[in-house]
């Protein structure tokens, strides 16, 4: 073979290579470029999903509570990562769906993280009668039991009877679970009398007489007292004592 055929050979490998590497080269960029945007892609859906977490960390969500009702915090123990406890006290009886929404915005109101929150209701008076008018627990979700009258039983039982010849002394309100209800004192036909009624529709009534005491206006059954008192004090409050001393006080009934 001439030399001019060998150097023409020659160049033609050499062309050949030249255009394989290029080629090569070109496919390594492609991908890289891809490889780039779709990294650009996913930080950028990251990012937005960040962001959007953030706003809703921000954002509480808000219950709807009627402007009527109001609440407070009388007492809170907690303690964080384990159990919140919460007294609280409500303005008025609501239904069971405003107490759901005051339970929740009561949970969201303390942003730390508790295995349970425990609720319990009193409504405005009855501090010092020794029972809830509801509790609540969320954990998360949420349980709750109504103890005392809803605002439509507070309606029927505290009615008055259509009884031109009673004298009203004071009405109370017994909300003991189960069985709870008005108590009634007046003065009817000559005769002193207490009345209770019950839940269940049912009435009993008891002759009293009227004591003498520092505390406030008093009464005791005029049969078998067995050594227990009404008395009124000076808050209209219903005090029922027995021989070891206060049993209840009761609020009046509004």
């Amino acid at each position: 073979m001439g030399e001019l055929a060998k150097r023409a050979k020659r160049h033609g490998r050499t062309a050949t290579n030249g255009h394989s590497r290029s080629g090569s080269d070109s496919t390594i960029w492609i991908v890289l470029g891809v490889l780039v945007i779709m990294l650009i892609v996913a930080w950028g859906i990251y990012q937005s999903a960040q962001d959007q977490t953030a706003v809703q960390a921000t954002e509480k969500k808000t219950y709807p509570i009627p402007v009527d009702v109001t609440f407070s915090v009388l007492e809170e123990d907690a303690t964080p990562g384990e159990v919140r406890n919460v007294n609280v006290q409500l303005n008025r009886r609501v239904s069971m769906d405003v107490l759901e929404n005051v339970a929740w915005t009561l949970r969201d109101a303390d942003s730390r993280k508790f295995r349970r929150t425990e609720l319990s209701f009193q409504i405005a008076g009855m501090e010092e009668a020794g029972y809830f008018w509801a509790v609540a627990s969320i954990d998360p979700d949420l349980h709750l039991e109504q103890y005392g009258f809803t605002p439509e039983q507070y309606e029927r039982l505290c009615q008055p009877p259509e009884n031109s010849e009673r004298r009203l002394i004071g009405r109370w309100l017994d909300e003991t679970p189960q069985a709870g209800g008005p108590i009634s004192i007046y003065r009817e036909g000559g005769r002193l009398l207490k009345e209770d009624r019950f839940r269940d529709s049912s009435v009993f009534v008891k002759e009293l007489v009227e004591k003498p005491s520092e505390s406030g206006q008093c009464f005791a059954y005029k049969e078998n007292d067995k050594g227990i008192s009404f008395v009124i004090d000076h808050r209209g409050r219903l005090l029922i004592q027995d021989q070891s001393g206060l049993v209840s006080a009761l609020p009046p009934a509004r």
